[in-house]
């Protein structure tokens, strides 16, 4: 569907905060002229990246709900990750590139509002926006779940083993 980077500083960050497990998606931006047609597909990535993000067990994600009363605010991250109750914000911009291509860049914060070093950019063709959906979603997912850690994986690995032999072993 388009071509993406991963760009970090320290892939290996991994939080042991528990704070760092609740998460909120603020409503994606547009950048650039134009801007209110790109409104609608700002509003499904935003949405499907939640619905992606609440299939990890061992996150809280907050409800499109949740973070609505910050879709058109201009309020500072730490702020919202404050009165969400939240350790990680993601936030996302849609932004035109040349004629026919749209970056779609996704980026991490913690509770103070800091970077996470890490940012999912992907270039796609206008006409394949709403395709490129679910590949953002999942893209953003993994970045997550690399600064949120091995403590992700080990948990719903935990979760999904019946054997408690097995469980015990991981």
């Amino acid at each position: 569907v388009g071509a993406y980077r991963f760009l970090a500083r320290d892939a290996t960050v991994v939080s042991t905060d528990p704070l760092a497990r609740k998460v909120a998606v603020r409503y994606f931006t547009v950048a650039g002229t134009n801007s209110s047609q790109l409104l609608p597909a700002a509003e499904r990535l935003t949405e499907s990246l939640i619905r992606e993000l609440s299939t990890v067990r061992v996150l809280s994600v907050v409800s499109p709900n949740g973070v609505a009363q910050f879709r058109n605010d201009n309020v500072a991250r730490d702020s919202v990750a404050r009165a969400l109750k939240v350790g990680t914000l993601v936030e996302g911009t849609i932004e035109p590139e040349g004629k026919d291509q749209l970056r779609i860049t996704v980026r991490l914060y913690d509770v103070s509002g800091a970077n996470l070093g890490s940012a999912r950019t992907i270039k796609v063709n206008r006409n394949a926006l709403f395709k490129a959906e679910e590949s953002v979603a999942r893209d953003v997912s993994a970045a997550l779940r690399q600064v949120i850690g091995p403590e992700i994986q080990l948990r719903e690995a935990q979760a999904a083993t019946r054997n408690i032999t097995a469980w015990t072993l991981f």
